[in-house]
């Protein structure tokens, strides 16, 4: 009987670890939500409500890490706990952002050790709509501002009030640039079986997602579109020589 109450406890815990790493994804590109007063504190205390959840489901995830997951462990350690040690606040809070990564990392672990692959895959389809919908709303602003991208951000009065209307800035153009390169390899890989209603939509991403780049004046992001674009159709095979090269 314990057993299977320890069960359903890890798979409660489980679900709620799910559900937060969704409202972290969700969270780290849209802009009406960067945009509220106590994002800065909100995005934290998930995270580690995340790792708490993670924790009770499953301990030896953290108590026994792989290589990978202990490296992880380490950037922590010198660049988040030595800068807050250190009396560095800003250092570490910045560092506490890009730790974000490592958060979505840990959650693909974790899904890929519990055999939940698709659970992976099922939230990047939850949060397809809300990509489109920001990119939507974000190239509609463009016709009346072009370069509403590079006002639209937290330390200015007027760039809180665009990202509250849904226009997003520089972090959801870069997002969108290392969007892109994962769909158009799945568009286009011949190992990946896709229907064509599958592959229209997909190409109809691909397209709003270079729309929205080209629009928003980055002109590196717009570089690294183009750049995947010829890795893709010129050098299909992906070889170590080549990675190198």
């Amino acid at each position: 009987m314990s057993d299977i109450l320890n069960s359903r406890k890890r798979g409660s815990f489980y679900l709620i670890s799910l559900c937060i790493i969704y409202v972290l994804a969700v969270m780290s590109f849209s802009p009406p939500i960067r945009a509220l007063p106590f994002f800065n504190y909100l995005w934290p205390f998930l995270m580690m409500l995340w790792l708490f959840a993670v924790l009770l489901s499953n301990p030896r995830f953290f108590t026994k890490p792989d290589t990978h997951q202990l490296v992880t462990y380490l950037f922590f350690l010198y660049t988040i706990f030595i800068a807050f040690a250190a009396g560095n606040g800003f250092i570490g809070n910045r560092f506490l952002e890009y730790f974000q990564i490592f958060i979505f990392y840990w959650a693909y672990r974790f899904n890929e050790k519990n055999n939940r692959q698709a659970d992976s895959v099922k939230l990047i389809i939850y949060l397809i709509p809300v990509v489109i919908i920001t990119s939507v709303m974000t190239v509609m602003q463009y016709v009346t501002n072009p370069n509403i991208s590079r006002t639209a951000k937290k330390d200015t009065a007027a760039g809180l009030e665009q990202m509250g209307q849904g226009v997003a800035g520089y972090e959801f153009i870069y997002f969108l640039v290392f969007l892109f390169g994962t769909l158009l390899f799945i568009a286009t890989t011949k190992k990946i079986k896709l229907k064509f209603i599958e592959k229209t939509f997909l190409f109809g991403l691909l397209l709003l997602f270079v729309l929205n780049i080209a629009l928003s004046n980055f002109m590196i992001a717009l570089i690294l579109v183009f750049i995947s674009i010829l890795f893709r159709v010129f050098i299909p095979k992906v070889t170590s020589q080549r990675i190198l090269i």
